[in-house]
């Protein structure tokens, strides 16, 4: 595996050939190495030129190559959230459907995208055009004052609203802690926290928990969580809000003081509890 991803890595400088080739290098990567893609993908992708992502010249590629210029942008854009990336799709969706050539998991696709965007118009928008068993959008509360900064989602005791909130990380020290309930990292983080006390209830007073429910969020299964624990699990309203955070792996614990950050822990390390004590410290909470 490792050296099929080196192969792929070392195709991709400058990565000639057509269209639908430079997208199943992306792909291949992808299936075979997550963990290279994620750090190599977007560079691999960027072998496609911004010519040949033009939406006229979209429209000229045959339908295979289409389909595969659609799955290779969705990785690329969960690798490195290309701000030119859910326009794309929107334009090969929108030519596979004139061309009634349209699987339903690239719907899906797209709607993971919509949903990694927090665009709800646009989401409830294809769930009208292309609705099926599965597609929903949450009821939505916000202010119609755009907040650009930190935010996250406060989600209903019932799990089936959530409620946009700025966050303030500057005022006053925080720990931000990127966990998932599906993640058995996570899990193994909350286990040790819970079993050290002093530790835990340092965190509960100075931590705010963040799924980022990237692609998809599982409203009712926070809600429960959130009923069976002291901890108040938020939803990410959008990552660009927190630079210098990334949201894409859990657990991820960030030391902030004045808005900076001063320490962060990756994963569920044998020193977990001792690490966080010596992250609270750095920020005078222990």
């Amino acid at each position: 595996m490792a050296a099929t991803a080196a192969t792929l890595l070392a195709a991709c400088a400058p990565s000639p050939g057509s269209v639908k080739e430079k997208a199943e290098r992306v792909l291949a990567l992808e299936r075979n190495d997550r963990q290279v893609f994620q750090r190599r993908g977007p560079e691999l992708y960027a072998a496609l030129t911004p010519a040949e992502l033009a939406p006229a010249r979209v429209k000229t590629y045959d339908t295979r190559t289409l389909e595969l210029l659609f799955e290779a942008t969705f990785v690329a854009a969960d690798a490195s959230d290309r701000a030119d990336a859910t326009p794309l799709m929107e334009a090969i969706l929108d030519e596979l459907y004139r061309r009634a050539f349209l699987r339903e998991d690239l719907v899906a696709m797209l709607d993971a995208r919509y949903v990694t965007d927090r665009d709800w118009e646009k989401a409830r928008a294809l769930y009208a055009r292309f609705p099926w068993k599965g597609l929903a959008v949450p009821e939505i509360h916000e202010s119609t004052a755009r907040i650009e900064g930190p935010a996250v989602y406060d989600v209903s005791n019932d799990g089936r609203s959530l409620t946009l909130v700025p966050v303030d990380i500057v005022s006053r020290p925080i720990v931000v802690a990127i966990v998932s309930g599906d993640c058995h990292f996570s899990n193994d983080a909350d286990a040790a926290i819970a079993a050290a006390p002093d530790l835990a209830r340092a965190l509960a007073a100075h931590t705010l928990y963040i799924d980022p429910s990237l692609q998809s969020i599982h409203l009712e299964a926070i809600a429960e969580s959130n009923r069976a624990s002291d901890r108040k699990l938020h939803v990410l309203y959008r990552a660009r809000g927190w630079p210098g955070l990334d949201f894409r792996r859990t657990p991820h614990f960030y030391f902030l003081k004045d808005g900076r950050i001063v320490d962060e822990i990756v994963g569920s390390d044998p020193q977990l509890v001792a690490l966080l004590k010596q992250g609270l410290r750095k920020i005078g909470l222990l």
